[in-house]
């Protein structure tokens, strides 16, 4: 669609369904303007060169500025187009994840009147729109087709991480668009843990909306108790030798694999898959997605709602 439709036809459409509050739509559009601003910004392979990019959204500087307290980035708007502030203590995925998301922002500006005008009233909504809009920029269909889409079951950490750098993007921006956007991987359930402090904080992604691979870590409603998964991690983080656990283990009766992959040390950062032996469906009602922090004691000390955030 977005290979007939021009660009600023498909951005007055995505302003009409923003009004109308019409959300799959909104999103399938953004997409389709990711893809048609990459193109015209000759970018047809990866990774997106978004450099490349922001001249055709009036974006005519980068400003890297130290942190401010969980401060990911800023689209200003000036008289002669917008300026975008990163984090210069942000690493280059993470600062490539925040640019595509500001270049989302400017669609909810008329740029063709100086200085640009916002055409829609902010809201939080417009924040979630920007992310979508920011995977399909970095991770262009045709390109998720052409290098995972091949992979019909879920591949080893060590080749998710390589996917990662391939399309140069954090592994959590991956994970999401693959499982979520694409719901491709449905065989396993795949999340990453990072160690900092002697605190485990898990961010779970899954395809799964169902109730074959429900996870918790603290395994009071799903399958694995996390005595399991911190003795795992607690092993790659000791023996800077061991990168990789491949492992079966049995938990209430059933049968499963873990497969870790360390991809950092400082801090200890593993993306971790969980694979269902059984052939029968498990026996849980609905899938519970949560993050967790456990101290050293193997206490559970804050329990919050899975939020959008990018590991290193």
């Amino acid at each position: 669609m977005s290979s007939t439709i021009p660009l600023n036809s498909l951005i007055d459409e995505f302003i009409l369904k923003m009004r109308r509050g019409n959300k799959k739509d909104i999103k399938i559009l953004s997409c389709e303007i990711a893809d048609s601003l990459r193109k015209q910004a000759g970018q047809n392979r990866i990774p997106i060169n978004l450099n490349e990019i922001l001249a055709l959204r009036k974006i005519n500087d980068l400003i890297l500025e130290k942190s401010r307290f969980n401060f990911q980035g800023e689209l200003i708007p000036k008289r002669e187009g917008f300026s975008v502030i990163l984090n210069s203590e942000h690493n280059q995925t993470r600062k490539r994840t925040t640019l595509a998301h500001e270049i989302g922002h400017t669609l909810f500006f008329d740029i063709s009147v100086m200085p640009p005008k916002r055409m829609i009233t902010y809201s939080k909504s417009e924040e979630w729109i920007c992310y979508d809009f920011g995977r399909c920029l970095l991770m262009p269909s045709e390109f998720v087709k052409k290098y995972v889409s091949i992979y019909n079951q879920t591949p080893p950490p060590r080749k998710i991480i390589d996917l990662t750098n391939l399309f140069e993007v954090s592994k959590d921006v991956f994970l999401m668009r693959i499982t979520r956007d694409f719901q491709l991987w449905k065989d396993a359930t795949i999340f990453l843990v990072e160690v900092n402090k002697n605190k485990l904080k898990v961010n779970k992604q899954s395809s799964h909306k169902g109730t074959r691979h429900t996870f918790t870590i603290d395994g009071k409603n799903g399958l694995i108790d996390h005595e399991k998964i911190k003795s795992f991690i607690q092993l790659l983080q000791i023996d800077q030798k061991i990168q990789e656990i491949d492992e079966t283990f049995s938990f209430k009766n059933k049968s499963y694999q873990i497969e870790m992959f360390r991809y950092s040390q400082n801090p200890v950062s593993v993306l971790c898959i969980i694979r269902d032996l059984n052939d029968e469906p498990i026996d849980v009602e609905k899938e519970t997605t949560s993050n967790h922090i456990m101290d050293s004691n193997n206490e559970i000390v804050e329990k919050v709602q899975t939020t959008f955030e990018y590991y290193n």
